[in-house]
């Protein structure tokens, strides 16, 4: 009983890690952490996958289960010695399959450059002030490195971040409105809007 359960464990992480990693690749397969990615969104009340950790946790646990339960079904033509043996061969791969998991880098599950999303977003914010020029607008915006276009009396624009959180990208959007129709250079700021922008497929 002791192997079965471990080798379930096994398998269940495993499969699990692979799945994550596979998601840069096929993000169809990101369906396969459903089980615990949706309870874990609507905890945390997120719009997307919810923490990579408790997905990873959660949905190794389950497939652990699923794994158990299969094994005690074929329990009569799976012996000991062969599960053991199995469960050898499968903790150097598992091992690998975690390390590369936990990586950022490797990945999708993890966040990245979030952070700096919402720094840019309440730097913006408190760096635009009513009655500010269009030419001190458009150079905070290009400080900051924010691509822009003009329309009348706006100026409006994204910033390339590279933040991401499966399965979107996350960049700032501003939208400065001035007050005057005779043209941007003779005007002044009336309104600001700086927001966090969702770019899902």
């Amino acid at each position: 009983m002791k192997y079965k359960l471990f080798f379930a464990v096994l398998l269940g992480i495993g499969f699990t890690c692979l799945v994550s990693l596979a998601m840069d690749f096929v993000p169809s397969v990101s369906l396969f952490l459903s089980p615990a990615s949706i309870p874990a969104a609507l905890i945390v009340h997120s719009q997307n996958f919810g923490p990579a950790s408790a997905v990873l946790i959660g949905n190794s646990l389950f497939y652990a289960l699923v794994a158990f339960c299969v094994l005690r079904f074929y329990r009569k033509q799976l012996v000991e010695a062969t599960i053991r043996r199995a469960m050898l061969i499968a903790v150097v791969p598992v091992a690998v399959l975690i390390g590369l998991a936990c990586d950022p880098a490797l990945d999708p599950l993890w966040p990245s450059k979030m952070s700096d999303v919402r720094k840019l977003e309440a730097d913006l914010k408190k760096a635009f002030y009513e009655g500010m020029s269009a030419e001190e607008a458009r150079r905070l915006l290009r400080i900051n490195g924010i691509e822009f276009s003009e329309r009348d009396n706006e100026i409006f624009g994204r910033s390339n971040t590279g933040a991401f959180e499966f399965p979107c990208a996350y960049e700032v959007s501003v939208d400065l409105i001035f007050d005057s129709q005779t043209g941007l250079d003779t005007s002044k700021l009336r309104s600001a809007r700086t927001e966090e922008a969702r770019i899902c497929p």
